[in-house]
């Protein structure tokens, strides 16, 4: 048995740990897999698909990627795609449930200023983490739905003036907006 695996960015650090899982679990059911990196092409999303399959695929798993526009004879199982495609299997995040978590997680190690990133538009998970983060009650300081860029971080540590390691008040990177709990 074969799956074919296509994700946008075999790279970046959330795909290498969903693919670590991927690979262990495969692997130990004697399943052989091909990956494949999409760069969010959608030429390569529509045909990467039809080429697997031609090399006999038994199904396939989406990282990050739309499934509004794979269309094979096999299973599919999407992970954080968000699209409602018939014949696919959907997995996504409770993200409400981790960004409360995230910061009980911060505030019960004493950082009271959590400063959210957001993530990039093209990966669907941003926006929906987004709104998690924005439900979160407490008070909000600088809220912005422009998209963020490195500078606008390194920017955000020089200004809070924090020592890199500092005890309770250090300014936290994490998932879209700045945050001050109380």
């Amino acid at each position: 048995m074969s799956v074919g695996v296509l994700a946008p960015d075999l790279s970046e650090g959330y795909f290498t740990r969903v693919m670590s899982g991927v690979v262990e679990q495969l692997t130990a059911a004697h399943y052989f897999y091909f990956t494949a990196c999409h760069d969010w092409n959608p030429e390569l999303i529509e045909k990467y698909p039809r080429m697997l399959v031609e090399r006999a695929v038994d199904g396939f798993l989406l990282l990050n990627t739309p499934a509004d526009k794979i269309d094979v004879p096999v299973p599919v199982v999407a992970i954080s795609a968000h699209s409602a495609v018939k014949n696919v299997t959907n997995i996504v995040l409770d993200h409400a449930t981790a960004v409360e978590q995230a910061l009980a997680h911060l505030v019960a190690l004493g950082h009271r200023r959590i400063a959210f990133m957001r993530g990039p538009h093209a990966i669907p998970d941003s926006e929906i983490r987004w709104k998690a983060i924005q439900k979160v009650p407490g008070p909000c300081v600088s809220p912005s739905t422009r998209p963020g860029h490195p500078h606008r971080c390194r920017r955000l540590v020089h200004e809070a003036q924090l020592p890199p390691h500092g005890p309770g008040d250090r300014l936290q990177a994490h998932a879209g907006a700045s945050r001050t709990n109380p």
